[in-house]
């Protein structure tokens, strides 16, 4: 009766922990469905022709993608699939300075500034990790969590809050870093930002781990990209807007009267203007009125992020 009564007992625990591992189950197979395709149909379709075209020697990238496209157009992928995949291929060449975000649009404190407003500051931010420097912007000495500050003020008080005790050691890299070594590093050592510095030491830009996530998902939206609406204001002259803005919301922003045509983003509005779409280092500014428009973030095919600041 005893053991009965203990069986009966865990049965609720059993319950829980099955549907668990089919909730696991289910998003694993969302997640590798657009790579099981391709197999699939490699394996069906295109498996001879592979084997033949090995044994002359012409595998390569290239053929590769075909592949890819082949899969798309025979409906086995669909076309956002696609799109992942061959951003998979583009990570092992792009260079963490094409992905990072600048110094001049990072949002990092000066740990000589007063105590109560650099904690302020923090938690009026929609970032959780925040570069620290001492002196100036070049000299990085560390990485503040926004919950560990949360946690030091439970127990002494925001007021008592020391930041150099509860800062992390930053990790620094070269802005030449491949894309795919830097997630390796990040990964390996569960660190969720890098620092990246030129030849000379200095103080470049930062890339987190959803930066490099979204080089093959696409962007992520969190709660504050929705509150954002769009545009993030760094400070009194300058901004950072994504560019899916709607072009009536862009120019009721700023005050402008750019034009609609076949297009009613913002993106579509840079594309047309330039004929094309420019390349991840390429420095691209466009000057409208009293204000200048340059490009920050090319990825996917299309602009992502633009900083807009005023002319003095």
């Amino acid at each position: 009766m005893e053991s009965d009564s203990h069986r009966h007992s865990n049965q609720p625990i059993l319950i829980f922990l099955l549907t668990i591992q089919k909730k696991i189950i289910s998003i694993l197979s969302i997640l590798l469905r657009p790579f099981l395709k391709i197999s699939t149909f490699i394996k069906s379709n295109i498996l001879k022709k592979y084997r033949s075209e090995k044994e002359n020697g012409k595998v390569s990238e290239e053929y590769i993608k075909s592949l890819i496209c082949k899969s798309e157009e025979e409906g086995v992928i669909q076309t956002y699939e696609k799109d992942m995949i061959e951003s998979i291929f583009k990570f092992n060449d792009t260079r963490s300075k094409d992905i990072m975000t600048s110094r001049k649009d990072t949002f990092s404190i000066n740990i000589d500034d007063d105590v109560e407003e650099n904690i302020d500051k923090l938690l009026h931010s929609n970032y959780s990790r925040i570069p620290v420097y001492k002196d100036n912007i070049d000299n990085i000495i560390g990485i503040v969590h926004v919950r560990d500050i949360l946690i030091h003020a439970k127990d002494r008080g925001f007021e008592n809050i020391n930041l150099e005790e509860i800062m992390h050691k930053p990790y620094f890299v070269p802005t030449s870093k491949k894309t795919n070594e830097l997630f390796k590093i990040l990964q390996g050592n569960k660190i969720h930002m890098a620092i990246l510095i030129d030849e000379y030491g200095g103080f470049c830009g930062i890339v987190t781990m959803e930066d490099l996530v979204e080089e093959i998902v696409g962007d992520i939206e969190d709660e504050y990209d929705k509150e954002n609406n769009n545009i993030v204001k760094i400070n009194e002259s300058i901004f950072i807007v994504d560019c899916s803005i709607e072009l009536d919301e862009f120019n009721e922003a700023f005050n402008l009267e750019l034009e609609e045509g076949e297009y009613n983003t913002l993106n579509g509005y840079i594309i047309t203007k330039l004929g094309e779409i420019p390349k991840s280092n390429e420095k691209v500014v466009i000057n409208v009125d009293n204000i200048n428009i340059e490009v920050v973030k090319v990825s996917n095919k299309k602009i992502e992020k633009v900083r807009v600041s005023y002319i003095n």
